[in-house]
C-alpha cells in the first residue's frame, strides 16, 4: 500500500490515489477494471505507457496486464477470461478534462533534485544507476524518500523578502514579462542549500532563475581579486580608475578595443583596490585583469565553484560573462569557509522505507589558500562599510559581521548582491525573465545592486540569522618577509612558514657550510601577499672560483662593495700620504687584479690615509686619534646583497 501511495504515474503525479483523480477524475476506490489495469501497466516505464502521450502503447500495455489477470483466473486474483475479453475492447476511457484537477505544481527544489539525479555531475547518485535512464527509472518506479537540504523557514523568509513593497517589481511599459528574483542560500561549512527561491511564483511561471546564468556585474570582481592575490599584486596596488579604451589588443573583440566605463559614468583617479572594490570601480579592474590574466581569473573562478564555462576574456574584470545565482553562492562560499569550497548538494538522504540507501556527506577542498582568502574578505568589508551597499546596511543590521559585493550588468539589466557570515552564504539576483531589459523601464530610474537585491538580501538575512553567534572573521593583512641568510635551511624554512609563506630553494656554489642560505628574494623587511614564495640559495659548501676585479684607484666604500659581491675577505691596511685627495683611496691591492681565486679567500687593500689636520690654538691640544685597533669591522646585510667582510689591520 505504502508502494502504490509513492510510485509515479507520468505526468508529475505520484501515488494511485491521485492517478486516478488526475486521469479519470474519480477516487481511487471507483476505479473500474480497465482504468486499474491501464494504471498498473505504466508502472513499469510511467513514460513510455503515458496514456496522453502514447495512447496506443498505454492501450497495449493495459491489455497486457488484462490478459495476465485472466491467466490468473478470479480465485488467485484474476478475472474470468469473458470478463477480461470484455474489458480488453474498451477505449481507454480516459476523463474528459483529464489532467484538469487541482494538483499542487512541484515546487522548484523538486525539479532541481530530478535533474540532479539524472545529470549526476558529481557521481554522487550512481547507487540509482550507471546512467541517465537508469536513474530516471529508478525514480519513476517510486518507493523511495528524499529527504532535501532545504529548511522551510528559510525558503519562507525568501519568499516573504521577494514580496516586500520595495521589491515588487512595477508592470513594463511594453507588458514585457514582470521582473523576478533569484535567491540561493548555503550552509558556509558544507555547502548544504538551505533556500532555492526561483522567481517570486515558480509553481505558476515554471521560470528557473536559479541555475539559468545572468551576467553578474561587479560581483565578479571577488574572483579577480583572488587570483590577482595569488600571483602576489598587492591589495594597496595603485591602479588608474580613468574610463575610457583599454588599448591592450589581448581585449579586442572584432577589430575594435575594449572601452570601459564606470558606473557613475565618470572618470576616476588612482586608487589601491581597498577603493576600487568598495567603489566598484570597472576602470581599476580592467587594468588589473591585464595583470592577472583572464585565464588565470577562469582557473581560479572555477575552482572557488563556478560551473558555467567561461571564456578567459578581459570582460570578464566587469561582469559581462554569464553565471548562475546557485554558482554565485557557491563561489562566495569558498571565501566564507576561508578558502574551502564545499560543492553545493540539495539532497541530505534517499530512503527506500526505513533503509537508508544513501546519505550525503560535505565534499569540501581547500582550493584557495586560507590568507588569500581572509585577504579577500577583508576587502569584501568595504562595499558594506562605506561603499557601494553601505547605505543598505548602515542602520538596521544586526550584530553579524558580514562580507559582500553588489553587482550591475550592464545597461542595469540585472542586479545582484552576494554576500555571507562566516555561516550562511546568499546570493540574490534580480532581472526580467527571458530576454534582459533595463531595470530603469520597470521602476522609472536607475537600479543598481544596492537598490533592490541588497535590500532582499538584507531582509532574507536578517531572519534566518536569528540565532546564530555574531562569529567574526580570521584576521587579514600583508606579512613580512624575515632575514634568513647564514641561516640553515632547515631554520630558514620554518621561520618562512611561520610569516605565511612559501619557499623555493636552489643549491649554489658558496664557501659557506654546506645548507646555509646565503641569498633570498624577496629580500628581508619586504611586505607581501601571505603565501607567496621566497626563493632561497643554499650553499653546496664547494666554493666557487671568482676573478678579482681592479679596484685599485676606486674609494674604498666601492672597492668593499665590488668584492663584497664576489664573497671575498677584505683586510685593510692604512698606508699615510701626502696628497689629502689619495686619502680613502686603493693605494694597491694583493692579489692583483685579475687573479683567480676562491670564494671566501682574503684580499688586502693599502688606502691611503691623509694628513692629520693641524691642531687648533688651545691650551692643551687634544691627543691624536689611534690609527687603528685591528679589529674586524663585518657589515650585515639582508636581500640578495652578500656580507662584505672586512678588517683593518695596523700598518
Amino acid at each position: 500500500e505504502m508502494y502504490l501511495n509513492q510510485v509515479y504515474l507520468g505526468n508529475n503525479v505520484y501515488g494511485i490515489a491521485t492517478a486516478a483523480q488526475f486521469y479519470f477524475h474519480v477516487p481511487a476506490s471507483k476505479l473500474t477494471l480497465t482504468q486499474a489495469a491501464l494504471l498498473a501497466g505504466m508502472i513499469r516505464a510511467p513514460n513510455n505507457y503515458d496514456p496522453l502521450g502514447h495512447p496506443r502503447a498505454a492501450w497495449l500495455r493495459r491489455n497486457d496486464v488484462l490478459n495476465r489477470m485472466i491467466g490468473l483466473g478470479p480465485t488467485n486474483g484474476g478475472v474470468t477470461y469473458q470478463r477480461g475479453a470484455k474489458a480488453k475492447k474498451q477505449p481507454l476511457g480516459l476523463a474528459k478534462n483529464v489532467g484538469q484537477i487541482h494538483l499542487p505544481t512541484p515546487p522548484f527544489i523538486v525539479d532541481y533534485v530530478k535533474q540532479q539525479i539524472h545529470d549526476n555531475p558529481n557521481g554522487w547518485y550512481s547507487f540509482l544507476g550507471a546512467t541517465a535512464q537508469q536513474r530516471d527509472k529508478a525514480l519513476a518506479e517510486g518507493g523511495l524518500s528524499i529527504v532535501t537540504t532545504l529548511d522551510p523557514s528559510w525558503q519562507h523568509a525568501a519568499q516573504e523578502a521577494a514580496n516586500q513593497p520595495w521589491a515588487a517589481t512595477p508592470s513594463h511599459p511594453d507588458h514585457h514579462p514582470t521582473a523576478d528574483v533569484g535567491l540561493v542560500s548555503l550552509d558556509a561549512t558544507t555547502g548544504a542549500i538551505r533556500t532555492m527561491l526561483s522567481g517570486k511564483h515558480y509553481q505558476k511561471d515554471q521560470v528557473d532563475t536559479v541555475t539559468t546564468v545572468h551576467q553578474p556585474g561587479s560581483s565578479f570582481k571577488p574572483y579577480v581579486l583572488t587570483a590577482a592575490f595569488e600571483q602576489g599584486i598587492l591589495p594597496t596596488a595603485i591602479y588608474s580608475g580613468v574610463q575610457g579604451v583599454i588599448p591592450d589588443p589581448r581585449c579586442m573583440t572584432n577589430g575594435q578595443p575594449w572601452v570601459v566605463t564606470n558606473a557613475e559614468g565618470t572618470s576616476l583617479g588612482s586608487m589601491n583596490l581597498y577603493d576600487a572594490t568598495a567603489y566598484s570601480v570597472n576602470a581599476v579592474f580592467a587594468r588589473l585583469i591585464l595583470d592577472v590574466g583572464p585565464e588565470n581569473v577562469v582557473a581560479v573562478a572555477h575552482e572557488m565553484g563556478i560551473t558555467t564555462p567561461l571564456p578567459a576574456v578581459c570582460a570578464l574584470a566587469t561582469g559581462s560573462v554569464g553565471i548562475s545565482p546557485l554558482d554565485q553562492a557557491s563561489g562566495y562560499q569558498t571565501l566564507a569557509d576561508g578558502g574551502i569550497h564545499c560543492k553545493p548538494f540539495a539532497v541530505a538522504e534517499v530512503l527506500r522505507g526505513d533503509q537508508i540507501l544513501y546519505r550525503q556527506r560535505p565534499d569540501c577542498q581547500q582550493v584557495v589558500p586560507a590568507p588569500i582568502a581572509n585577504l579577500v574578505n577583508d576587502l569584501l568589508k568595504g562595499p558594506v562599510t562605506y561603499g557601494t551597499a553601505a547605505s543598505v546596511f548602515s542602520s538596521g543590521w544586526g550584530k553579524w559581521p558580514i562580507r559582500g559585493k553588489t553587482g550591475t550588468a550592464q545597461d542595469n539589466t540585472e542586479v545582484w548582491f552576494a554576500g555571507y557570515t562566516p555561516q550562511v552564504v546568499t546570493a540574490v539576483w534580480v532581472g526580467s525573465q527571458g530576454r534582459p531589459y533595463p531595470l530603469a523601464d520597470y521602476w522609472g530610474y536607475d537600479v543598481f545592486g544596492a537598490t533592490v537585491a541588497a535590500p532582499i538580501w538584507k531582509a532574507f538575512m536578517l531572519n534566518v540569522l536569528q540565532g546564530y553567534p555574531a562569529e567574526r572573521f580570521p584576521a587579514a593583512g600583508l606579512t613580512t618577509v624575515p632575514n634568513v641568510i647564514g641561516k640553515p635551511l632547515a631554520e630558514a624554512r620554518q621561520l618562512i612558514r611561520g610569516a605565511h609563506l612559501q619557499t623555493a630553494a636552489q643549491v649554489v656554489p658558496s664557501y659557506l657550510p654546506a645548507g646555509t642560505v646565503v641569498t633570498q628574494v624577496p629580500s628581508a623587511g619586504t611586505q607581501v601577499v601571505p603565501t607567496q614564495v621566497v626563493t632561497l640559495s643554499v650553499s653546496n659548501g664547494v666554493a666557487p672560483i671568482v676573478t678579482l676585479p681592479d679596484v685599485v684607484g676606486s674609494p674604498l666604500s666601492s672597492a668593499n662593495g665590488a668584492l663584497g659581491a664576489i664573497h671575498v675577505f677584505v683586510t685593510v691596511v692604512d698606508q699615510p700620504v701626502k696628497q689629502s685627495a689619495k686619502s680613502g683611496i686603493v693605494l694597491s691591492m694583493s692579489p692583483v687584479a685579475g687573479t683567480k681565486v676562491k670564494e671566501g679567500s682574503s684580499v688586502t687593500l693599502v688606502v691611503g690615509v691623509g694628513p692629520k689636520p693641524s691642531p687648533s690654538p688651545a691650551p692643551s691640544p687634544s691627543p691624536s686619534p689611534s690609527p687603528g685597533n685591528g679589529k674586524g669591522h663585518g657589515g650585515g646585510g639582508g636581500g640578495n646583497t652578500a656580507l662584505a667582510f672586512v678588517s683593518r689591520a695596523v700598518p
